[in-house]
C-alpha cells in the first residue's frame, strides 16, 4: 500500500517536474535537494529558481483522502507552515542569490479522489501550469484505485 501511496505522489510530482523543465522559461528545477536549515533537513518535493522574475517557488505536493473540502485547505496550510519559515527563506535566497522575500511556498494538494480547493488552482497558477489540473486530478484518481484494488486484494 504505501509503494502505491508513493508512486501515486512521484508520478504527479514528476509530472510537473518535467513540465516546468521543458517549459521554455529560463527556470532551474531542483528535485527532492535536501537543505540543512537550522540543524533539520527538509526536502521540498520541487524548487523552482526563476531568475528572470527573480523568484524562488517551493513545491511541496500530497495527495490525501478528501472527505471534505477543509481537509484539502488544512493540508494545504500545514504545508504553508512548514516551508514558509524566515530560516528556510533566507538560506534559499542565499543560496541561489534572490532576496528572502522573493521565496514563495506553493503546495499543491489534490484530494485522493481528486478534488481540489482554490488554493491549490492558485499554485497552478503561479507556476503557469494551469493546463496539468485535469491530469493531476485524473492520475491522482488512477493512482487512488491502485491503492484500492491493493486492499481489496489483501
Amino acid at each position: 500500500t504505501k509503494k502505491s501511496i508513493i508512486k501515486r505522489h512521484n508520478t504527479i510530482v514528476t509530472k510537473i517536474k518535467n513540465t516546468l523543465q521543458s517549459s521554455g522559461r529560463d527556470l532551474l528545477v531542483e528535485h527532492e535537494k535536501t537543505f540543512l536549515i537550522d540543524q533539520e533537513m527538509i526536502r521540498p518535493d520541487i524548487v523552482v529558481i526563476d531568475k528572470n522574475n527573480n523568484n524562488i517557488q517551493i513545491v511541496d505536493i500530497t495527495c490525501p483522502f478528501d472527505a471534505k473540502i477543509r481537509f484539502l485547505k488544512n493540508r494545504f496550510h500545514d504545508k504553508v507552515n512548514k516551508y514558509n519559515r524566515p530560516a528556510i527563506r533566507e538560506v534559499l535566497g542565499a543560496k541561489y542569490g534572490i532576496d528572502s522575500k522573493f521565496v514563495y511556498v506553493r503546495p499543491i494538494v489534490i484530494g485522493s479522489r481528486g478534488l481540489i480547493d482554490s488554493l491549490t488552482v492558485e499554485s497552478f497558477k503561479y507556476l503557469k501550469i494551469m493546463s496539468l489540473i485535469k491530469w493531476a486530478q485524473t492520475s491522482t484518481i488512477a493512482g487512488s484505485l491502485n491503492v484500492w484494488r491493493y486492499f481489496k486484494n489483501s
